[in-house]
């Protein structure tokens, strides 16, 4: 795929303030008046962050799913393609975001096109260069495994410490009042 991976020169040192966010945000906008993919946007976004170990700081948002024979191979990111192929023509289009900025800014928007709440989105998560930095694959939480599986996924990101806030988290995107209901997934 042409531009699959938009990694330049410039980037190599990821300077945000150089991004047109404002033009950015617009354009997903419009992206997602014309395209039901609110959700698997939210989703490629959770899964690029969702590898972070706190305990060695490897993974998390860093773009790792671009890569061929990375990340994009994992289980769990099946199917991610789709989004990432609704999302390249706005990485070639502002070639001066990274990959994880764009994903991450991409999943609030979609987040509140769905109807949930603002989400506060803060750009600086660089790129990793190669796939050399991709992460083993099984970080990702697998919910059909039920709590105590996300309890240690969640516990290893140092997010959640109880199982209601694991509950409660597995509930808000499945509940079948969500706008991320399975129900409204993108084909």
């Amino acid at each position: 795929m042409a531009g699959f991976d938009s990694w330049t020169p410039e980037k190599a040192k990821y300077d945000p303030s150089r991004v047109d966010w404002a033009t950015l945000h617009e354009d997903l906008r419009g992206l997602l008046s014309t395209c039901e993919c609110a959700p698997i946007l939210v989703r490629l976004s959770w899964h690029d962050a969702g590898t972070f170990d706190r305990a060695d700081g490897s993974g998390g948002a860093r773009g790792a799913q671009r890569f061929p024979d990375g990340e994009s191979k994992h289980g769990a990111n099946a199917g991610l393609a789709v989004a990432r192929g609704f999302l390249q023509p706005y990485q070639e289009k502002h070639p001066l975001v990274s990959h994880a900025d764009l994903w991450a800014l991409a999943a609030t928007v979609a987040i509140e096109h769905a109807g949930g709440p603002w989400v506060p989105f803060r750009a600086g998560r660089t790129d990793i260069k190669t796939a050399a930095g991709c992460v083993a694959d099984g970080r990702l939480p697998d919910a059909a495994q039920g709590a105590s599986p996300l309890r240690t996924v969640f516990s290893r990101m140092g997010w959640l410490s109880s199982r209601r806030e694991v509950m409660a988290a597995m509930r808000s995107v499945t509940s079948a009042g969500s706008p991320l209901t399975p129900r409204n997934r993108a084909p």
